[in-house]
């Protein structure tokens, strides 16, 4: 595989020629798992179980799609867990306390954060996203029109997938030296093609500079804000972006493709499109303040980031705050580094929620989709998205 076939010390240019390789790369396991059936396709909405689910995940570790993978589901007053395959050389399984990297899925916990400061009078989501910050971050305007919060949660800001002058030495580890001060540079060259908030881009280095800009208007860094704001009021031990050792050990090894272990990603002081790390629990506890939402200031500021705030169009889906929504009650998102994937799909009218974790970079999302609306052939899912 790709991950293989460069050293630490070796240039590979433009990050986004890094990109394709590795999505070439990864072309042929994606196109396994878009074709593989996955078993009980008419698994009613109303039998999840921990039986059932392991037996639709199945197929993923019998045709080596996936190393390891772990599903949470919530329906009504029913919860469960269920773990298959191995995190590491096939030698340990996993629980619900391993941790996993949640990829994009952390463009959630994101706008959860923005959402948060909304809620407490700290910013307001249509004023341009300008702010003092240590970094000297100015974002660009097009004829006049400023780049708002809102832009920088919907994708709708203008801003390229990846910045321009994102260098990388390794694919195994792309964002690891890339920190504010250089997202102030690119950013500082940038000239905007159209208006903000005209069409939607996905956007890595939108959301990476917005976690930065919010933390900044609290005094706090993305690490600090995550835990005070989100992490321990919901109870989520393991919800961090830095592990501790502890931590490390629990970690489930990131692999390429099947038997193919890669390093984990590790971040500078932009985390906020895919560093966040966290385990099953961690997920189902907040899969669960989704769908009944504390009666707190962060309870308000999930309500906040639900509403849809901007509709689809031809340029992309309808979407909340960080959440891309399906319908009218499904928000959902995904994620894949170098070595993970990830999908959270939750639907309030159904009170039902599906979490994927696994250790493999392989696109798994059709067995959310299954579990959440399995009499439906598809509901218009994207390709995956990745930080």
């Amino acid at each position: 595989m790709v991950g293989n076939q460069y050293d630490e010390n070796q240039s590979l240019g433009p990050v986004r020629k890094v990109f394709e390789m590795i999505r070439l790369a990864l072309t042929m396991t994606i196109c396994l798992t878009a074709q593989l059936p996955l078993a009980n396709r008419h698994l009613s909405a109303q039998t999840l179980s921990a039986e059932t689910v392991a037996a639709a995940a199945a197929p993923l570790i019998e045709n080596k799609i996936v190393d390891e993978i772990s599903i949470g589901f919530i329906q009504n007053e029913k919860r469960g867990t269920v773990h298959l395959g191995h995190t590491a050389n096939g030698r340990s399984k996993a629980d619900d306390n391993t941790l996993y990297e949640i990829a994009s899925i952390s463009k959630v916990f994101t706008s959860l954060l923005l959402a948060d400061a909304v809620v407490r009078g700290e910013i307001r989501l249509e004023d341009a996203a300008t702010l003092d910050n240590n970094a000297d971050i100015e974002f660009p305007a097009y004829q006049g029109r400023s780049i708002s919060w809102l832009d920088l949660s919907t994708h709708r800001s203008g801003l390229p997938r990846l910045p321009g002058n994102m260098k990388v030495t390794s694919i195994k580890n792309p964002y690891r030296r890339y920190d504010s001060k250089k997202a102030a540079a690119a950013l500082a060259e940038l000239k905007l093609t159209r208006p903000p908030g005209e069409s939607q881009e996905y956007s890595n280095f939108a959301v990476s500079v917005l976690g930065y800009m919010v933390g900044q208007s609290a005094g706090k860094s993305y690490q600090e804000l995550l835990r005070q704001r989100i992490a321990k009021p919901l109870g989520m031990m393991d919800c961090t972006v830095a592990m501790s050792e502890a931590q490390k050990k629990r970690l489930a090894t990131p692999h390429v493709s099947v038997g193919s272990p890669t390093p984990d990603w590790t971040w500078a002081d932009l985390p906020g499109a895919g560093g966040v790390r966290a385990s099953m629990a961690d997920m189902m506890r907040f899969a669960e303040a989704q769908l009944n939402p504390p009666k707190s200031k962060l309870g308000e500021a999930i309500e906040l980031a639900w509403q849809q705030h901007t509709a689809a169009d031809d340029s992309g889906p309808a979407m909340g705050l960080g959440w891309l929504i399906i319908d009218d009650e499904t928000r959902w998102h995904n994620g894949q580094t170098g070595g993970s994937h990830s999908m959270l799909m939750v639907n309030r009218e159904k009170q039902t929620a599906i979490v994927l974790l696994s250790n493999t970079a392989a696109d798994i999302d059709q067995l959310a989709f299954e579990l959440m609306s399995p009499n439906e052939k598809s509901i218009g899912k994207p390709p995956a998205t990745r930080p």
